[in-house]
């Protein structure tokens, strides 16, 4: 059975051992002094995620404990390149960082809470169920990650393992993009990444030839991801890691059913393109009159969830230089996709909450 973790490799970041660090929030100090811990969410090789409740306001977050005793240095390094990473980033489709407290052999970070699931279980439900996404469900979705992407790849930055398991779904339907552990920071625009990393079904064919890559490689994974969302099925399976990879270095996958638009299908291959160069960056995304569209719905979706008092959240794309024809065909466009689905609600619980010991 083919192993769907994450493949690392010795990328050499560089990253100092882990010490407290102000300027991103790094400091010693007793998590419990200001959380309450809760129900374990999530486990992983060096710790777990727990549900928890800030103190002094009642905010439910998330807590990853990181057991910094057990890793080599590969692994602590991939533990502060997150923490790093998320401290840079304000976005609202992307997992918010609040801060990171080092105790005792734990490195606990603390993080906005998603609630409502990831996307990989929508489409194993959707798949089971035998119900494909209607396009005006995809392309809400759609757009919420690529702006997500946008504000990464603005900071140089190479998410690296973009896949459905890491796109979260938080109240009011918004997309949460997550898990940085083993992005790249570039030292400039044309620069390269060599190791090979990701997870099996997204990789982009120039990681699968071991040969140097950069943004373009996200935009295969995001691709990877759109066709999910089509078709409830990966691009390129495969039962072993040499299946996969001969799939994906074909270029040959089954094409998306017809009852989707010739627009949404044609996006799907462009992002697929055998060659990096072909492939559009998140900014030539953003410029097509299809995508605009559902970005302008998308800006009112988020427009009508903010209070009347606050300002609504930034993008990160100027949604006003928009032209008039995207914003009129995105007011004609259905709301119901921008509402929360019903079945959303089954996930959000009751935490069960207890005191650490």
């Amino acid at each position: 059975m083919l192993d769907t973790r994450p493949m690392h490799g010795a990328d050499g970041f560089g990253l100092p051992s882990i010490a407290p660090d102000p300027s991103i929030g790094v400091r010693h100090g007793s998590i419990s002094s200001q959380y309450e811990l809760g129900e374990t969410i999530g486990m992983g090789a060096h710790g777990r995620a727990m549900l928890a409740r800030r103190l002094d306001d009642n905010e439910q977050v998330v807590v990853k404990e990181v057991r910094v005793v057990d890793m080599d240095e590969k692994a602590r390094n991939e533990s502060l390149t997150e923490v790093r990473l998320l401290s840079q980033f304000d976005h609202i489709n992307i997992i918010h960082y609040y801060e990171c407290v080092l105790e005792g052999s734990c490195l606990n970070i603390v993080m906005e809470y998603a609630g409502c699931g990831d996307l990989s279980e929508v489409v194993r439900r959707q798949a089971a169920d035998k119900k494909p996404l209607s396009e005006d469900t995809i392309m809400f979705w759609f757009v919420q990650i690529v702006l997500a992407l946008y504000h990464v790849h603005s900071k140089n930055i190479l998410h690296r393992d973009l896949k459905s398991q890491n796109i979260f779904i938080a109240e009011g339907n918004i997309l949460k993009l997550g898990d940085f552990g083993i992005s790249r920071v570039l030292s400039s625009d044309t620069e390269l990444a060599s190791t090979v990393i990701g997870t099996p079904y997204y990789l982009s064919p120039e990681i699968c030839e071991d040969r140097p890559y950069n943004r373009k490689s996200d935009i295969w994974s995001l691709g990877c991801l759109l066709y999910e969302l089509c078709t409830l099925k990966h691009a390129f399976p495969g039962q072993c890691l040499p299946a996969v990879i001969m799939r994906i270095l074909s270029g040959k996958y089954p094409p998306v059913a017809t009852r989707y638009t010739s627009k949404l299908r044609g996006l799907v291959d462009s992002l697929l393109k055998q060659d990096p160069r072909e492939r559009p960056g998140v900014d030539a995304i953003l410029r097509q009159s299809y995508v605009r569209t559902h970005v302008a719905r998308y800006a009112q979706h988020v427009m009508a969830l903010s209070p009347p008092e606050a300002p609504p959240p930034a993008l990160g794309v100027e949604v006003g230089a928009l032209d008039a024809a995207a914003g009129a065909a995105a007011a004609r466009l259905p709301v119901t996709a921008c509402r929360r689905p019903p079945w959303l609600r089954l996930r959000r619980q009751r935490p069960r909450w207890r005191r650490p010991g």
